[in-house]
């Protein structure tokens, strides 16, 4: 790597505004919804899932959404709909996050009056400087703000390990094989995030680069595939301070997972990995729990509980099929609820895992 392009991990770190005093309303609110960040259709107040997410925020029954191109016509329309939810919630910032990469992994685009997000396959081939790339996020990332989104969903720090892989190389989503290139790219992206006041995940925890084939349509197994490099740029990140958030994979992991048909993404081993041998203390996220690798050999109940209980302070209910809908994460909410009054154990990692978002939502715009 020349010189111009040189990471800058090392540089001097300057962290959020203090904690607003809004925490002790957001502790007393129920615990099982604030751990959901939900999917939903329509695109103003006058759409009938919007009343209702309108209502979940007032009530503190959930933390955030997460938006789809479905969401998205135009940038004023997009402000709108994010003051809105501002308004329902004003004890605490509401998560409204994105899947923003690039490429073909981007609900916001010139067709709704956004700049163009390029691909990282494609950003990596044009060999720019730091400070390029930085000012090329920046351009983008200032548009995520002003529209009302604190959270990104990106940048992807898989390793493209495997140029068979559908859902990583295939997609362009990875910079490259090199941790370094990745580690360069991804630092400019959350700086740049950061200085817009937009707060970024990382992912796929401990790396989807390698694998053969797609967690969207059922497990897969990294067991044979996975190298010891691809956790390189989740650690480095982590040390620099500049992990914000980590969203857990839904692959098979010799080390990661606590059988040999348990995703990452429901294992304690990869939260205890992440919390007390790699000192993570962001959030953990979980990729989609409706993506058939979870939903191919487990229940909704089953696997929203075990989600928990591995470690994930927020789980990811899209509804992105036209079966699912705020229904969904309505009845997972409630599954949470019950479970939590039966299983001790369920309960107090509820009640970490709220503290946790609490803290994070108090520092978000």
């Amino acid at each position: 790597m020349s010189h111009s392009r040189r990471s800058f991990l090392l540089s001097p770190l300057v962290f959020g505004a203090a904690l607003n005093a809004t925490r002790a309303n957001a502790a007393d609110a129920p615990l099982a919804g604030q751990v959901i960040l939900t999917g939903f259709r329509g695109t103003s107040v006058e759409n009938s899932e919007v009343e209702l997410v309108l209502r979940m925020f007032e009530r503190r029954q959930i933390s955030g959404v997460i938006l789809l191109e479905r969401n998205v016509r135009s940038p004023e329309q997009l402000k709108r709909l994010t003051d809105a939810f501002r308004t329902a919630c004003p004890d605490s910032p509401p998560i409204i996050a994105v899947d923003q990469e690039g490429g073909k992994v981007a609900r916001l685009g010139s067709r709704q009056g956004f700049k163009v997000w390029h691909s990282a396959a494609k950003l990596a081939e044009w060999n720019m400087s730091a400070q390029d790339v930085y000012d090329y996020y920046l351009g983008r990332t200032t548009e995520l703000a002003s529209v009302g989104i604190n959270l990104n969903l990106a940048p992807v720090v898989d390793l493209a390990l495997s140029q068979s892989n559908p859902i990583i190389s295939g997609l362009g989503r990875s910079y490259g094989p090199d941790p370094e290139t990745v580690l360069f790219y991804a630092e400019m992206f959350i700086r740049a995030h950061r200085a817009a006041d937009v707060k970024t995940c990382l992912k796929h925890f401990p790396g989807h680069g390698s694998s053969a084939d797609d967690t969207h349509i059922r497990p897969v197994d990294v067991r044979a595939t996975w190298q010891n490099i691809e956790i390189a740029p989740f650690q480095r990140l982590i040390d620099a301070g500049l992990a914000d958030t980590i969203m857990l994979s839904h692959v098979i992991h010799d080390f990661f997972s606590d059988s040999p048909d348990t995703p990452v993404s429901l294992s304690r081993a990869a939260g205890d990995m992440l919390r007390e041998v790699m000192g993570f203390s962001g959030l953990i996220i979980s990729d989609s729990m409706q993506m058939g690798a979870i939903t191919h050999a487990r229940s909704e109940k089953n696997a929203a509980i075990s989600a928990i209980i591995a470690g994930n302070d927020i789980l990811i209910y899209a509804n992105a099929r036209k079966s699912e809908s705020l229904d969904t994460t309505a009845r997972v909410i409630a599954t949470l609820e019950k479970a939590s009054l039966q299983q001790r154990n369920l309960e107090i990692a509820l009640r970490d895992r709220v503290s946790r978002i609490i803290n994070f939502r108090a520092n978000l715009f």
